[in-house]
């Protein structure tokens, strides 16, 4: 449905491609918000209006997709379309199929969403948290989670303990909810928002950490078909918009 009802978004984006009688730039994203999400019909979120000015400023033609979160990281590694994916973290494994533009978005530190009921104090270190006994982990497939905590959950959670799954977080959720697992972790404005619009029971809650630092910033990945002047002209933007910001 979503798709649907941005058509008129995408044809707008693509009638100004087509005057640069260039093929556009096919921005992926997936539904997340309050990062990136439709409502009413129009695109919104926290991320857009820097993406936007950085579009703006390079006079690139572009059009935006929704997809599922597999499918853009698939198309920008298969590299066959000049395609990048919004909103990324960059880590070695992706840059070795991909091209990264600066970070053009910094959000709020990762925390991790547990029950209300668990017996933990905060402030707590993250590995401390991870050594916790018999702490489950409950992950969606294929995401990463900054540098920093996917140093610690590899250093100190068993692998036993680790498990992923394809659904999105609201379904997450609803499995810690009923003890399918004890925690997940994501960016503390994603779970702000879900606490005030989904879970708002109190069943569950945010736990902190004292030592993650601020989240790393978000890319747009590219797949290597998009040509270098485009590259460069996106990463100038980005830099323009950042002194602009200061």
């Amino acid at each position: 449905m979503a798709s649907r009802i941005l058509v008129a978004v995408t044809m707008v984006v693509w009638l100004a491609a087509a005057r640069g009688a260039e093929e556009p730039l096919t921005l992926y994203w997936y539904e997340r918000p309050p990062l990136l999400y439709e409502d009413g019909g129009r695109m919104r979120g926290l991320m857009l209006p820097a993406l936007e000015h950085v579009m703006g400023r390079t006079g690139i033609p572009y059009i935006w997709k929704m997809v599922p979160y597999s499918r853009a990281q698939v198309t920008v590694r298969d590299n066959r379309e000049r395609a990048c994916a919004v909103g990324w973290f960059w880590s070695p494994e992706r840059a070795g199929y991909a091209q990264f533009s600066p970070a053009f978005y910094y959000g709020q530190a990762m925390v991790a969403m547990v029950r209300s009921d668990m017996p933990v104090a905060e402030p707590i270190a993250v590995r401390d948290f991870f050594r916790m006994p018999g702490l489950r982990m409950i992950q969606k497939q294929d995401l990463f989670l900054g540098a920093y905590i996917h140093a610690a959950v590899r250093e100190v959670l068993p692998e036993g303990q680790i498990f992923t799954t394809p659904v999105g977080i609201s379904l997450i959720l609803k499995m810690i909810e009923s003890d399918r697992g004890d925690f997940t972790i994501v960016p503390k404005e994603e779970m702000d928002y879900l606490l005030k619009t989904e879970f708002t029971d109190g069943r569950l809650r945010i736990l902190s950490f004292s030592d993650v630092p601020r989240t790393e910033g978000r890319h747009l990945m590219c797949s290597k078909s998009v040509p270098a002047d485009w590259m460069a002209r996106i990463d100038a933007a980005i830099s323009a918009e950042a002194k602009n910001s200061r």
